[in-house]
């Protein structure tokens, strides 16, 4: 599945997060995201967006102050962000290989390869899986939404890691092009 968009809500009366994804062939996934979950998945998200990043040489790693490297990180996310599109909405999809009802996930796994990309496993209860392979941007842009929805769900969750510059209050839905 190639992404197209992606998109981040909260449920109230489920009390959970809808992920929507929307693909270039019209599919479009959607998944339900648990507080417990949603805790858990930040603590691995906020590593896996660290490593997508470019690699530094041996040198350039070992001479780099840590409040250095943290400001170089926060302007490079910063910077991803401003180049996203959060205001054309989200199409929805004909088609939905998950059914019309989002798929309860209970587990996300995350894989980082050499090239550039993360592969995000979700799966549920009953053993589905789909897998989401995101470029850089894309990892992104998935913790800017989590960051941006996270205040509308009034769960008290205190994302460790976040930048400041992720806590931008907005209770409407995000939508990621």
């Amino acid at each position: 599945m190639q992404i197209h968009q992606l998109q981040m809500s909260y449920s109230p009366e489920e009390d959970r997060i809808i992920l929507r994804v929307g693909s270039t062939t019209d599919e479009e996934i959607c998944l339900f995201l648990t507080r417990r979950l949603v805790n858990d998945f930040w603590t691995i998200l906020v590593p896996a967006m660290k490593q997508s990043e470019p690699m530094l040489n041996d040198m350039q790693k070992t001479s780099e102050i840590p409040e250095v490297k943290k400001i170089k990180q926060e302007i490079q996310h910063q910077q991803i962000i401003e180049k996203s599109d959060y205001i054309t909405p989200f199409n929805k999809g004909k088609e939905s290989p998950v059914g019309q009802t989002p798929m309860l996930t209970t587990k996300i796994s995350i894989n980082t390869n050499d090239s550039n990309m993360t592969l995000f496993v979700f799966s549920s209860a009953d053993g589905k899986n789909i897998n989401l392979n995101l470029n850089q941007e894309l990892v992104h842009n998935l913790y800017e939404l989590i960051a941006k929805v996270l205040p509308s769900t009034n769960w008290g969750l205190v994302l460790e890691g976040a930048t400041n510059t992720a806590f931008i209050e907005n209770k409407t839905k995000s939508v990621l092009h």
